[in-house]
């Protein structure tokens, strides 16, 4: 879904592009990736911002050049930056409700809008964090949690014969098995 920026995009991009040294293809792709996470969250892929990565706000940043710890601070710099833009941007593209929104909602309405949601290797997450509510979607069925005091600001996917989802919170690495789960229905 790439969105035609408008002139104040493009005004902004360019000067974000000048400052960080990249190009404005690669601030634009971020921008439309942080578009499609409503501000709060986006998945990339560009070599100029380290290959495959996913940003949440909060925190959370990885990058496929994992070791280049400059890169991943300009890119890190590079979201905190364009999150406003994104936000305004994903509220214009709503139109200020949910029933646009430029993704299909595979989790109760009545959670509403995620703070940040995602996808890895077929597990989807959504992430409510004015209704303390982690959702999980795989394997045919949504899972809903009940976060408790965990304030979720990051994920991370261990792959290999055992596969693990986590999520970071203000009290460290909190696990959905750690949580109440407290839905679970067919998708």
């Amino acid at each position: 879904m790439n969105i035609s920026p408008n002139d104040n995009e493009r005004t902004a991009v360019a000067e974000l592009a000048r400052r960080y040294h990249l190009s404005d293809g690669a601030v634009a792709h971020l921008l439309d990736a942080m578009r499609r996470g409503n501000g709060s969250a986006a998945q990339f892929n560009h070599p100029e911002l380290g290959g495959m990565g996913q940003w949440m706000s909060g925190g959370m940043l990885m990058i496929g050049d994992w070791g280049n710890h400059a890169l991943k601070a300009t890119v890190a710099q590079l979201c905190a930056d364009l999150a406003p833009l994104a936000t305004q941007a994903a509220a214009t593209l709503s139109g200020g409700g949910f029933s646009e929104l430029p993704y299909a909602a595979w989790w109760p309405t009545e959670l509403g809008r995620p703070s940040a949601s995602g996808a890895q290797n077929g597990v989807r997450y959504a992430y409510f964090a004015a209704a303390r509510r982690l959702a999980l979607a795989f394997a045919g069925r949504v899972m809903i949690y009940d976060t408790l005091d965990h304030r979720i600001s990051g994920v991370a996917q261990q792959q290999g014969a055992a596969s693990t989802l986590s999520f970071q919170s203000q009290r460290g690495v909190v696990t959905p098995g750690q949580l109440p789960r407290v839905a679970e229905y067919d998708q």
